[in-house]
């Protein structure tokens, strides 16, 4: 049985962790269909702090929305 653990990581490490901008993970999570409060970031516990954001949860859902996007364009090459 393998144990995931969650690491938290605020705005500025989290993004340089995951290798885009502070203001992409914000966008993303401002959609509010990608990025989800709760599961991939949270709020710190005051209300000045930066957002927390789940690492492995993050990366796991950039991977999927990148390969989503592969996809699609591969699928409307092979079409035209």
């Amino acid at each position: 049985m393998s144990l995931s653990v969650e690491r938290w990581l605020p705005s500025v490490q989290a993004a340089l962790y995951l290798g885009v901008s502070v203001r992409t993970l914000k966008r993303y999570a401002d959609l509010h269909d990608f990025l989800i409060e709760g599961k991939h970031w949270r709020f710190g516990p005051l209300c000045n702090s930066p957002r927390q954001w789940n690492i492995s949860a993050c990366a796991d859902a950039l991977h999927y929305r990148g390969r989503l996007q592969r996809q699609e364009s591969t699928a409307a090459t092979a079409s035209a």
